[in-house]
């Protein structure tokens, strides 16, 4: 019995200290989505999505600029990441006549998801604050 108690302490200890809530460092992430003839992209959220690990994502401003955020903290994990640019109305699940965002310009169907949109970014260790992204248009 005592052999199983000293076991069952060294378990324990072990699980908490191994078992915290550490997530992977986040490196700052920014940049401009613009359509093929330099005008920005607008009323829209960029998602940035590894195999693994949390997904970073930021609401396109005016100008097309983003900065990420993962799980509310600035910036995106290291890594190889698959890039979507959703229309707002479809990420806040509202008809387009129902949402508040002003006129937006079609984003290609193929860009609105990371499987079918081609669009991909190596983030380095130290962060990535000079990308810009072009959509093609049909």
């Amino acid at each position: 019995m005592r052999l199983f108690s000293r076991h069952a302490g060294a378990v324990l200890v072990v699980c908490l200290c191994s078992c915290g809530d550490e997530q992977p460092p986040t490196f700052p992430v920014s940049g401009k989505v613009v359509f093929q003839n330099g005008v920005p992209v607008t009323h829209a959220i960029i998602e940035f999505t590894r195999p693994s690990g949390p997904m970073a994502r930021a609401r396109l401003a005016g100008d097309g600029s983003f900065a990420l955020e993962t799980a509310g903290r600035p910036g995106a994990v290291a890594g190889t990441h698959r890039i979507a640019i959703i229309p707002i109305a479809i990420a806040e699940d509202v008809s387009p006549a129902q949402h508040q965002h002003g006129p937006a310009r079609a984003i290609p169907a193929k860009y609105r998801r990371q499987e079918t949109s081609g669009l991909e970014r190596d983030i380095p260790t130290g962060g990535a604050t000079d990308i810009v992204i072009r959509l093609v248009e049909r």
